[in-house]
């Protein structure tokens, strides 16, 4: 959806402000992102819109690009730099306060798990410092468990799994995205164990579909797929020769379960996103089976 927004914007909203662009993925290799920012450098790019991985071969492209006159703008994560023109992101540290804030209303002196999303470990690091800030202030908590995990149901599932002892029960989960909440629910359910308050999802349909299937009581914070489009406008403007800020915070949607019937679309794959920006015919033709 972050991409799809992104093509919107290029291809369509924005079309007449762009002859073409290009597109890769580095698949969380930063070796990858790196040969990516160089071929499309050769290529003679005006513009570097980058989701950049926190590693300092992926740092040094994006200084390279500003160095050579290409404007970069980088999308959710930062390099640890001032070299690029803006940064659009979500505040992260918010968002784990807000989740933290909420499982500790709903389980105030239980055992808490909190699963952390790697390799994505700038924000993760934010995240996880707002989560911190609001559970340390609750004193009656009986235990807090940390878990990094990589960014798949099915690691989620298993790391969860792993701390499931009926001597000492996990009373709540908090976890950085839709992704890992799957698996945290497939582990509770495997083990035909109650599922208890989990915080920290998103509006990603495979998410809503499973708290749905389970009847979840969640919280959950949309995953921020429409932040694509404003790059795309920033980079209208940046290429039209206009200054634009050099951080723009992205807003974001918090629901529980008891809002799931408005963002669940059961007739669309589980690749859909709830908040966005597309047309309904860009919907139909990308996520209806």
């Amino acid at each position: 959806m972050f991409s799809a927004h992104i093509e919107y914007g290029a291809k369509e909203k924005y079309t007449k402000s762009f002859a073409d662009y290009w597109c890769t993925q580095a698949n969380w290799d930063p070796n990858k992102q790196i040969e990516d920012i160089q071929l499309l450098l050769a290529q003679g790019i005006d513009l570097l819109l980058i989701d950049p991985l926190d590693h300092g071969v992926v740092q040094a492209g994006v200084e390279l690009a500003m160095r050579v006159g290409v404007p970069v703008i980088l999308a959710a994560t930062r390099v640890q730099s001032d070299e690029y023109v803006s940064w659009v992101t979500t505040n992260e540290e918010q968002r784990g306060t807000a989740c933290a804030d909420w499982l500790c209303q709903a389980v105030p002196d239980g055992h808490i798990v909190v699963m952390q999303c790697v390799p994505a470990a700038s924000d993760s690091g934010r995240w996880l410092r707002g989560v911190h800030q609001r559970l340390d202030a609750q004193s009656s908590l009986q235990g807090v468990k940390v878990m990094p995990c990589a960014w798949a149901s099915s690691q989620a599932q298993r790391a969860m799994a792993a701390l499931l002892d009926p001597s000492r029960p996990v009373d709540g989960v908090i976890v950085e995205n839709g992704v890992l909440g799957l698996g945290v629910v497939q582990a509770f359910a495997e083990r035909g164990l109650p599922i208890p308050p989990i915080a920290g999802a998103d509006d990603w349909n495979g998410w809503l579909r499973t708290a749905k299937a389970h009847s979840v009581r969640f919280l959950a914070q949309s995953g921020g797929a429409n932040l694509g489009l404003r790059c795309i406008e920033l980079a209208t403007q940046v290429l039209s020769g206009e200054s634009v800020p050099g951080y723009v915070e992205f807003p974001y949607t918090t629901f529980d379960a008891a809002s799931l019937e408005r963002y669940y679309r059961p007739d669309l794959s589980d690749h859909y996103w709830a908040v966005h920006d597309l047309p309904e015919t860009w919907i139909d033709r990308m996520f209806r089976p």
